[in-house]
């Protein structure tokens, strides 16, 4: 079932989405579809990482950065393997560009 995030901050060029809970499935992974940059909606494509955020409060771990893009509106870009059910991460997104404000993107997300 795919989720559509909202964005909790902006942080050092990246957008985090708030956080969101790994569902009990037999899906083991997190990826994005349907991406587009809502001030160009030519622009499909962005780089993404995934936040891990531990029960314990202990600092989050981060997936290595991948560039997605939605070519055609169905295409998921897996962005983490081998998830647990109920665990805890945020999708954040590097940002293009800063100016008039700071890039939205919309997108959806596979866990």
């Amino acid at each position: 079932m795919p989720v559509r995030p909202t964005n909790e901050f902006y942080e050092a060029g990246r957008v985090a989405s708030f956080p969101l809970t790994v569902p009990r499935s037999r899906c083991t992974t997190i990826s994005v579809s349907h991406i587009r940059d809502q001030a160009n909606p030519s622009d499909r494509c962005q780089t993404f990482l995934v936040g891990f955020l531990p029960a314990d409060g202990s600092e989050a771990t981060y997936t290595e950065p991948v560039r997605a893009c939605s070519v055609r509106p169905g295409t998921r870009t897996v962005l983490a393997s081998a998830v647990p059910d109920d665990t805890v991460y945020r999708v954040l997104y590097d940002i293009d560009y800063l100016e008039p404000s700071v890039q939205v993107v919309r997108y959806r997300i596979w866990h």
